[in-house]
């Protein structure tokens, strides 16, 4: 939940809001699953771009423009040594063939450098998109992992 003035988001929230027209309890097309995450504005933000245009991307041209397409979004905090990473996979099957797209606009831009200090990784695998995100978190963006 947005706690205050847009100090802190869950990711989970920011992600059901994103996809709340193809979540579970309306059709088993999108399945989403991980642990409790606060984040703070500045990356909340971006991230919830990230999961509308990804989203969008899949009803356009990707596995939710296919009647028996799916998505997977799955993400997970991950403990180093001095940080604790965020990793988020979403994955889609079931849709037509992928091919790389032949330009990239602002919705290219918005996943794959709309979080400043993510890697972003975009693989355009024949049966499916597969985009992976790692971040850290700064301390007050560790959630509870």
């Amino acid at each position: 939940m947005v706690q205050g003035e847009w100090e802190v988001a869950e990711l989970g929230a920011i992600v059901r809001t994103q996809l709340e027209p193809y979540l579970a309890e309306k059709s088993p097309r999108v399945k989403v699953k991980g642990p409790d995450v606060s984040l703070s504005a500045n990356i909340a933000t971006p991230f919830a771009l990230l999961i509308h245009e990804l989203a969008t991307n899949a009803v356009k041209y990707g596995a939710l423009s296919a009647p028996r397409g799916e998505v997977s979004l799955i993400w997970q905090l991950i403990e180093a040594s001095r940080e604790r990473r965020l990793r988020l996979v979403w994955t889609e099957t079931g849709g037509p063939p992928v091919k790389p797209p032949l330009k990239t606009g602002f919705g290219s831009y918005l996943i794959g450098s709309g979080l400043a200090q993510a890697q972003v990784e975009r693989d355009f695998r024949r049966e499916g998109l597969v985009c992976t995100v790692a971040l850290s978190l700064p301390e007050q963006d560790a959630g509870k992992g």
